[in-house]
C-alpha cells in the first residue's frame, strides 16, 4: 500500500473520532458521504483540508443542504463539497459550490499546492496562472494554499475558506486586504 493509501486509512479512522466529537448530530449517511469524499482526494494535504472544511461546515445551518454528488446541479439552496471536480480541461482539488435562494452563486476552487507540482518552476507557475484565469472566466474564485500552510495550520486555512463563503452568503464584498 502506498504512503498515501496508508494515510487515507489512518485519516479515515482519525476523522471518525474527530467528527464524532465536533459534530455529534450528523446523521450516519453524512459520515458515509464524507468518508467517500476523502477517498476521492489525491494527496494527504487535500484530505486534511477537506476533513477540516467538512467539519467546519457541519457546524453551520448550511449543513442541512449538503450534497455529496459527484457533479454540481445548480438547484437553489444546495451546498456541494466535491474533491477532484472536473471542469474541463482541469480538475479542481476541492470545489465548494452553493446557489443561494436569491440566485447568487458561489463557486470556490480550492487548490492545495504541494511544492513539487506548483511554483517550483516558471512553467508550473505559468500553468497555474492560466488555469486560474480560465476558471475565473467561468465564474470560479480560486483560493490557493501551500502544502506548508495546510500542514502547519489546516484549521486557519479552512476558516479562511469559510470566511469567503460567509461573506458571499451575507452579500458582502470580500476584502482581501490588498493595498492599491
Amino acid at each position: 500500500m502506498s504512503d498515501f493509501g496508508n494515510f487515507k486509512s489512518t485519516a479515515l479512522g482519525e476523522w471518525e473520532s474527530r467528527i464524532d466529537s465536533r459534530c455529534e448530530f450528523i446523521a450516519l449517511n453524512k459520515k458515509h458521504d464524507a468518508a467517500m469524499l476523502i477517498e476521492e482526494c489525491e494527496s494527504p494535504i487535500e484530505a486534511s483540508l477537506l476533513i477540516e472544511i467538512f467539519m467546519d461546515l457541519c457546524m453551520t445551518p448550511m449543513w442541512y443542504t449538503f450534497r455529496s454528488d459527484r457533479e454540481i446541479k445548480p438547484d437553489s439552496g444546495a451546498l456541494y463539497l466535491i474533491p477532484q471536480l472536473r471542469v474541463d480541461p482541469y480538475r479542481i482539488d476541492i470545489a465548494l459550490y452553493h446557489k443561494h435562494f436569491d440566485g447568487r452563486e458561489l463557486a470556490l476552487a480550492i487548490e492545495c499546492d504541494g511544492h513539487d507540482f506548483h511554483e517550483k518552476t516558471k512553467e508550473q507557475a505559468a500553468r497555474d496562472k492560466r488555469r486560474d484565469r480560465y476558471l475565473s472566466s467561468l465564474g470560479w474564485t480560486t483560493l490557493r494554499f501551500t502544502g506548508s500552510e495546510i500542514h502547519n495550520n489546516v484549521s486557519e486555512c479552512a476558516l479562511e475558506i469559510l470566511r469567503v463563503f460567509a461573506n458571499h452568503m451575507d452579500g458582502r464584498t470580500v476584502d482581501y486586504g490588498a493595498k492599491s
